[in-house]
């Protein structure tokens, strides 16, 4: 699969942010969740394309595949359905088994939304989950999705408030992923937020630093390294 949603640059944003008068009440948002997982698997396997004017291509991040660009297309036409009283099913699927496939893209719209507390335990689900890689995991997505925005620090910087939420609140697995997300470990984990924030000098780091920025490796739907030509993972992929 895809790594869910990794759209940078505003204008294509947008299309996340900004819903249209697109009418869905007969139709629950769980169902639309489904269908759009299914509908990103299907492209992810080359079973469906979407039709990509010139002016998606122009909005999509350079460095991915066509295949992914699709993905990107059918993640912001979705967006464009979503009202604000959608958002709290869209966050519960996210965190869902069920959701695991796009969690990254939903991650990605709860950010453009302003859910950020949403985001972050979308994310944090994800990486503790997955194990593997989570500090340049997490980053990359994070860098591919939103470092062409004009207010990428203000983002990052509530974007990384409310992981320092969940660490203050979470379980033991919780503060570990986190803890490595800021490049720190189990004995940081243990520490209490305030004392793990200076740990990581967290005031004096007002947006995510990465050495792997402008390594497009990232998809739309669910963050990981490339799984052949078709897709690849999330950023807990």
């Amino acid at each position: 699969m895809p790594q869910l949603l990794v759209i940078a640059g505003g204008v294509l944003a947008l299309a996340l942010s900004a819903p249209s008068s697109y009418s869905a009440e007969k139709t629950s948002v769980k169902d639309r969740l489904i269908a759009l997982r299914d509908r990103v698997k299907a492209i992810a396997e080359g079973k469906e394309t979407v039709e990509l004017t010139d002016a998606d291509r122009i909005r999509i991040p350079t460095g991915l595949s066509d295949n992914d660009k699709m993905i990107f297309k059918a993640l912001a036409d979705f967006g464009q359905t979503v009202n604000d009283a959608d958002l709290e099913a869209v966050a519960a699927f996210a965190v869902s088994k069920e959701g695991a496939g796009i969690r990254w893209g939903l991650a990605q719209l709860l950010v453009d939304r302003g859910r950020y507390d949403a985001a972050a335990r979308a994310a944090i689900f994800d990486l503790v989950a997955k194990p593997k890689d989570r500090e340049y995991r997490l980053w990359k997505w994070w860098e591919t999705s939103f470092s062409d925005r004009k207010n990428y620090k203000e983002l990052s910087r509530s974007f990384c408030d409310a992981l320092l939420r969940q660490f203050d609140i979470g379980d033991a697995g919780t503060k570990v992923a986190i803890a490595e997300v800021f490049g720190k470990g189990a004995n940081e984990a243990r520490l209490p937020l305030q004392k793990f924030k200076d740990a990581v000098q967290y005031d004096r780091r007002p947006e995510p630093k990465s050495e792997h920025k402008g390594q497009n490796t990232a998809t739309p739907a669910n963050n990981s390294q490339p799984q052949g030509s078709a897709s690849r993972n999330q950023p807990g992929g």
